[in-house]
């Protein structure tokens, strides 16, 4: 069972069962099975958007937001970084701030 499947509510997968017996008058009964699924770090983390626009934008910023499908403490806040050995690209950008789950980027 998978925490992000379509039939799990709230961390809740929910089974309801019907038992019927070979009696005359046949015997009937339900239950109901309720399993709490914990989360493990399954999902990768991935940027909402690929593109931004720079063009016209008066104020030289973008904003870089990502989103992960795990829960706490596996979905975020996120530390966003440019290329480890790209110096040249470091001097031009900074993200402001680096750790969160929306940052802005300027140069």
């Amino acid at each position: 069972m998978d925490r992000e499947s379509p039939y799990v509510h709230n961390s809740t997968y929910t089974i309801v069962m019907r038992a019927i017996d070979n009696g005359e008058p046949p015997g009937t009964g339900t239950g109901t099975l309720v399993i709490h699924l914990g989360d493990k770090n399954d999902n990768t983390p991935r940027l909402t958007s690929n593109t931004t626009v720079m063009c016209g934008n008066k104020a030289d910023r973008a904003r870089v937001t990502a989103d992960d499908a795990d829960g706490y403490p596996f979905g975020g806040p996120f530390t966003f970084t440019l290329g480890k050995d790209d110096v040249e690209l470091k001097s031009l950008w900074i993200f402001d701030p680096s750790t969160g789950k929306n940052i802005e980027y300027q140069g």
